[in-house]
C-alpha cells in the first residue's frame, strides 16, 4: 500500500486551514477588526459566512484524511517494529487433541486397508488400538476440544460395535 503526497495541494491546504484558524481564534479573542480584516483579505468577493463554513468544513475533511494516513502510518510502524523484532503473528498450530484424532483416523483407515486386501491385520489392529488409547487419555484444552474428541470417540465405537440403541435390545 503506497502513500502517494502532492506536496503542492498539502501545503495549500494547510494554508487554508491555518487561515481559517487564525480567523476562528481571532473572533474568540473578540478581535473583531482584525478578524474581519483578514476574512476580507482571503474572500475577495462573494458570501463571508459561506465561503468560512466552506474553507472549515474543507479544512475538518482534510484533517480527517490526515488521521486516517497517520494512523496507517502507525499500523505500519508497529507491524514493522514487530517484524524487527522477531514477534510475528503466530501460526495456528493443530492442538494435541487434533493431532491423536487425526493419528487414530489415519491408523484405522489402515487397519480397515489392511482388512479389505486380506492381509495380516494384527499389527496394524495394535497401532490403531494404542493410538486410540492415547486420544483417550489426552487432556482437552477448552470444551471445543473436548466435544471434539467426544465426537470421534462415539463415533469410532458406533462404527466397531453398532449403535448402543441397538447393542441394549440384543
Amino acid at each position: 500500500m503506497d502513500i502517494k503526497i502532492d506536496v503542492d495541494q498539502e501545503r495549500r491546504k494547510w494554508d487554508t486551514l491555518f487561515t481559517s484558524a487564525q480567523i476562528a481564534l481571532r473572533f474568540c479573542q473578540f478581535d473583531h477588526v482584525r478578524a474581519e480584516q483578514a476574512a476580507r483579505e482571503m474572500i475577495e468577493d462573494g458570501d463571508f459566512i459561506n465561503d468560512m463554513l466552506a474553507c472549515l468544513s474543507d479544512s475538518i475533511d482534510h484533517l480527517r484524511d490526515i488521521t486516517k494516513i497517520m494512523e496507517a502510518a502507525g499500523i505500519r510502524l508497529a507491524v514493522s517494529a514487530d517484524r524487527s523484532l522477531g514477534l510475528t503473528i503466530p501460526k495456528i498450530r493443530p492442538s494435541a487433541v487434533a493431532k491423536a484424532i487425526a493419528r487414530s483416523k489415519a491408523a484405522s483407515a489402515a487397519y480397515d486397508a489392511a482388512q479389505a486386501a486380506g492381509e495380516d491385520t494384527s499389527a496394524a489392529f495394535e497401532t490403531d488400538e494404542k493410538l486410540y488409547e492415547k486420544l483417550v487419555v489426552t487432556p482437552c484444552a477448552s470444551d471445543a476440544e473436548f466435544t471434539e474428541k467426544l465426537r470421534y470417540l462415539l463415533k469410532y465405537e458406533t462404527d466397531l460395535f453398532g449403535s448402543p440403541r441397538r447393542r441394549a435390545t440384543r
